[in-house]
């Protein structure tokens, strides 16, 4: 009886121990496999979403980059403007830098909700958001004008009406470094109202040989009247105009000058102006112009000139005003 009391007890005691044994085992098994994270989640769980969790942080692999910011809208157009161009004339030579260049803005300006008014000077333009220039009346190189009627270059201010609308030119001298590729360009004016809407940029500057070929480009009709106009007229013509001009004066204030020119036999000219200034030399009739070549310095003054019911009419002021003077 005490040796089986004995065996009784070891057969117990060896039951117990394997029974621990295997309870720790299935412990250390659904630990391993079963792994918490601080959000609750398993790892094998978190993988399958693309998101790697240890116990300190959080990382998102699959979080877009953020985008840069957009590029600037073009605008060319708004209710009182629209760029018709913008053109560099490659003939011009500076002759104190040779870096500035001679820049044509072309646009047309809309009276849509009032009159307004507007010339050719002061406007401005910014380049590259850096570096503004301001628009002058270039008479003796802006030779461009001279074959574009259709197109307002003039210091004087021209009244538009509501509803009507001008095209006008505006002349800039412009380093050649302002004008590379991917620069932005504003417009500010105060005569035109939200110019300050308009954005382009320099990739749109057209870059001509000479100034003939930047009026075909813009205003090829214009720039065939003109052609015709210059040509010499033919020998009646000539004859009607002649007896027409000469013995006779006109007369015209210009920037507050007073300025007359008179004709005489059989082509000859005289300007005198308030200044007390004077200058003679010779004239030639083409079909819509009278050529007027000083004597001292070969300078042309072209007068426009129409027949009308018999008689003649001069445009002496629009003359001077794109002479620049005497």
């Amino acid at each position: 009886m005490r040796d089986n009391k004995k065996q009784f007890i070891f057969l117990l005691l060896v039951m117990i121990l394997t029974f621990t044994l295997t309870s720790c085992n299935s412990r250390m098994a659904n630990s391993s496999s079963t792994e918490s994270f601080p959000d609750g989640e398993s790892k094998k769980e978190n993988e399958e979403i693309g998101v790697t969790t240890s116990e300190h942080s959080v990382v998102e692999t699959d979080k877009p980059e953020p985008t840069s910011s957009a590029t600037p809208q073009v605008v060319k157009k708004t209710d009182h403007m629209k760029i018709l161009g913008i053109c560099v004339d490659d003939s011009y030579k500076d002759k104190n830098n040779g870096s500035l260049k001679l820049v044509y803005l072309f646009y047309e300006f809309i009276a849509t909700d009032k009159n307004l008014s507007i010339d050719s000077v002061y406007t401005k333009m910014t380049i590259g958001e850096k570096n503004t220039y301001e628009s002058k009346h270039y008479s003796t190189t802006a030779s461009a004008l001279v074959y574009m009627p259709n197109f307002y270059y003039s210091t004087y201010i021209e009244n538009v009406y509501l509803g009507n609308s001008i095209n006008v030119a505006a002349t800039f001298y412009i380093p050649s470094g302002d004008l590379v590729k991917g620069k932005t360009i504003t417009i500010s004016d105060s005569q035109i109202p939200d110019c300050n809407k308009i954005l382009f940029y320099t990739d749109d500057i057209q870059f001509f040989n000479n100034p003939e070929d930047i009026a075909k480009k813009i205003d090829s009709k214009g720039y065939n009247e003109t052609i015709k106009a210059f040509k010499e007229a033919n020998s009646n013509t000539t004859q009607l105009v002649k007896s027409l001009v000469n013995g006779y004066y006109w007369w015209c204030y210009v920037n507050n000058i007073y300025y007359e020119i008179e004709f005489w036999e059989d082509n000859n000219f005289e300007v005198r102006t308030g200044l007390g200034t004077t200058a003679q030399g010779k004239y030639s009739v083409r079909n819509g112009y009278l050529f007027c070549t000083y004597s001292t310095n070969g300078r042309e003054l072209r007068i426009p000139y129409q027949l009308v019911n018999g008689d003649i009419e001069l445009q002496f002021a629009d003359a001077l005003d794109a002479f620049d003077g005497v």
